[in-house]
């Protein structure tokens, strides 16, 4: 049933054309910056934050400008740039004092506005964009494992959730490396196959845990799949292009 629901994901996806309008919907700089931001912020690392913080203000300002140019379909262009403007203010007041939770909630709400207009608009193959889908579906796995009343769902309904993680990992996990390069030319092939394979076996620990239906059991494995989720972001943050002298 699973590799049924992949497939039909896929093909579904698969199916989604690019517009010339939605192609300038994607941004893979001002990308970079959100998640070194939401990484840094995460290590607590001042220095870090406020570079990011800075870049991105910055990258904003040029970016508002040609959204403002656009004549999306079924999407008020002006409210959406209000809203993320909005967000790219208040991480100064993130900076003063340095709260890392507020700039890890910031910087991931701009990557989610982003990511929500293009799939209103079915562009939906930007590479990062399956990244950040199998991440919140391992967050509810995870929000799960650690609550004690097991969020209060039946077996079944966790069995469920583990079900979108993988599917929607999969389908991340069959984007060919031309894919995504294509918006991150600086990605090494070798680095992100092992990243992959990393988290391919961290998924293998977490449902082997599960023959026992014991959180302390899954517990651990679980907490090392976000870890490998977190490294594959920051293979996307800082891959930058390297040139010969």
């Amino acid at each position: 049933m699973q590799s049924i629901i992949c497939f039909l994901l896929g093909l579904f996806l698969s199916s989604s054309l690019y517009s010339q309008d939605t192609e300038r919907l994607v941004f893979p700089d001002f990308d970079q910056q959100l998640m070194l931001l939401w990484l840094a912020s995460g290590d607590g690392d001042q220095g870090e934050c406020r570079e990011s913080v800075r870049d991105i203000k910055a990258n904003w300002e040029s970016i508002s400008s040609d959204l403002l140019e656009l004549d999306l379909p079924h999407i008020n262009v002006n409210d959406f740039v209000k809203r993320v403007d909005s967000y790219v203010l208040s991480l100064d007041k993130c900076l003063d004092p340095v709260r890392f939770s507020c700039l890890r909630s910031v910087s991931y709400h701009i990557l989610f506005e982003f990511r929500s207009l293009r799939q209103c608009l079915f562009a939906t193959e930007y590479p990062v964009d399956l990244l950040w889908e199998s991440m919140d579906a391992y967050m509810d796995i995870k929000s799960t494992i650690k609550d004690r009343m097991f969020n209060l769902k039946e077996w079944f309904e966790f069995e469920d959730d583990v079900t979108d993680f993988i599917c929607t990992w999969e389908y991340y996990d069959l984007r060919h490396i031309d894919e995504i390069r294509y918006y991150f030319p600086g990605i090494k092939k070798e680095s992100h196959n092992a990243l992959k394979q990393k988290l391919n076996t961290c998924i293998y620990s977490l449902l082997k845990s599960f023959e026992s239906g014991y959180q302390s059991d899954f517990q651990l494995p679980c907490d090392e799949l976000g870890y490998a989720m977190e490294d594959l972001f920051r293979l996307y943050a800082k891959s930058r292009i390297t040139t010969l002298m």
